[in-house]
């Protein structure tokens, strides 16, 4: 069976170099999880560079808004603590323990209140935490209003 032509190829290291980099974030996990830590770094993206956008968000939005609203800032800081966790996974991979743990130290220490701070942890601690926090709440919520 003939090779497919190059638009076909299943990889996207072969794609112009700017398309490579906009949608790398998908493959980013399973490139860390095969064990090609020097692709995934040319890849990644700083990982804190969504910061600033979080902590601003912060003061306009709550991390656990009304039923029927998104869950805007919780979102923002799952992705922000998913880039963390990647970028992290590659200085260990690379490693570079010591700076993975200094970045994953360095997320809670620049977020903008206790809350996120706490929640970003539990994330980075067990992946899954904020979504299961918000799913809680949602129910939680939600069993309230059909008490009243």
């Amino acid at each position: 069976m003939p090779a497919p032509p190059p638009s076909c190829s299943p990889s996207w290291t072969h794609a112009p170099p700017e398309l490579a980099r906009q949608y790398a974030w998908q493959a980013l996990p399973a490139v860390v999880e095969a064990g090609n830590f020097a692709l995934a770094q040319r890849y990644h993206r700083a990982p804190l560079e969504h910061l600033d956008m979080v902590n601003a968000l912060s003061a306009s939005l709550p991390l656990f808004p009304a039923p029927d609203t998104p869950p805007r800032l919780a979102a923002e800081l799952m992705n922000l603590v998913k880039d963390v966790l990647i970028a992290a996974a590659i200085l260990r991979g690379q490693g570079q323990t010591a700076e993975a743990d200094a970045l994953c130290a360095a997320l809670p220490a620049g977020l903008a209140n206790d809350a996120m701070r706490a929640l970003a942890q539990r994330e980075l601690d067990a992946p899954g935490s904020i979504t299961a926090e918000l799913v809680n709440h949602q129910m939680a919520q939600e069993q309230q209003d059909q008490q009243t």
